[in-house]
């Protein structure tokens, strides 16, 4: 079984891959813009992934070294999760994102979140949900564009279908397409439809296998593809390699257990390790870190 999974998950990581590297560029595209992307699933696919909390936060921050350290990301993430004596379980929560991209181009967004799981059999739960909100463009006078700001209304929808050892989750993202009409210059939003797979593996008593793919395809930048393979010892401590298509191989390991009273921590960072294209030189390395706290039920 599992050969067999990641024999897809591989066949899915070629598809998604760009044929082309040509528009690669410094700055992020996709509002996914962290090889972490796991630690924050609603950022392309607003599904009930988890249930096991009362209340979850996660706050992540990527930045850039040398060169180009005036590029960064930041989000934090917050949902409230209700759940029914039927095993039914509801959350809302709120999101918020920004994108520095150089001295000059800074993009915010802010969104509300709903979500419903439910279970379809003895092993699998449906789950849906939707983001909405808006976000916004801001450039600098000094830019060539002229300057200014606007603002957009955005949302995304997320479908998914969740079983103990495999997660398949479809998100449409941005299906409000428009453009950030500023004063001399009009720029468009793409849409974006993702695909995540979560696949799950116990090992033995101590060691599991969590394999995480994401594969992304919109109407401007094309195809993207990322997927990282993550080996954990006992529920504490937890690491391995990822590649994402658009940069090239990075390391990743996290703390992913440690508890106090009924609050539990994960934290966790990763390094772009080998740059696989021309601009992703020694100079242009980028460090990332995640912290999630989960109040138990």
């Amino acid at each position: 079984m599992i050969k067999n999974i990641l024999f897809h998950i591989i066949f899915l990581f070629l598809f998604f891959s760009p044929l082309s590297r040509v528009n690669a560029q410094v700055n992020d595209n996709l509002i996914v813009s962290f090889d972490q992307f796991h630690r924050n699933t609603y950022a392309f696919a607003p599904v009930l992934v988890d249930t096991s909390s009362k209340f979850n936060c996660v706050i992540g921050d990527r930045s850039y070294r040398g060169v180009y350290s005036g590029i960064s990301s930041r989000f934090l993430r917050a949902n409230y999760f209700i759940s029914s004596a039927e095993n039914k379980n509801h959350a809302l929560g709120v999101q918020f994102y920004q994108e520095n991209l150089g001295q000059y181009i800074r993009t915010n967004k802010f969104y509300g979140n709903y979500d419903y799981r439910l279970p379809i059999s003895k092993r699998y739960d449906l789950s849906a949900g939707i983001n909405f909100g808006f976000k916004s463009l801001v450039l600098d006078p000094a830019n060539a564009g002229g300057g200014g700001s606007a603002s957009v209304l955005s949302s995304s929808f997320g479908l998914g279908i969740m079983s103990e050892k495999l997660d398949i989750v479809f998100g449409y993202e941005d299906f409000i397409n428009q453009l950030f009409e500023l004063p001399q210059v009009e720029i468009s939003s793409p849409v974006t439809y993702n695909l995540y797979i979560r696949f799950y593996k116990q090992l033995d008593l101590d060691w599991k296998l969590n394999t995480y793919f994401l594969g992304q395809l919109d109407n401007l930048n094309g195809r993207h593809a990322r997927g990282t393979l993550l080996i954990k010892w006992k529920d504490l401590i937890e690491a391995g390699p990822g590649y994402r298509s658009d940069r090239g191989f990075f390391i990743m390991a996290g703390f992913t257990n440690i508890e106090w009273h009924a609050i539990s921590t994960e934290l966790y960072f990763s390094y772009l390790l080998i740059p696989t294209l021309k601009i992703n030189s020694v100079s242009n390395q980028v460090l990332e870190f995640t912290l999630g706290i989960n109040y138990k039920k």
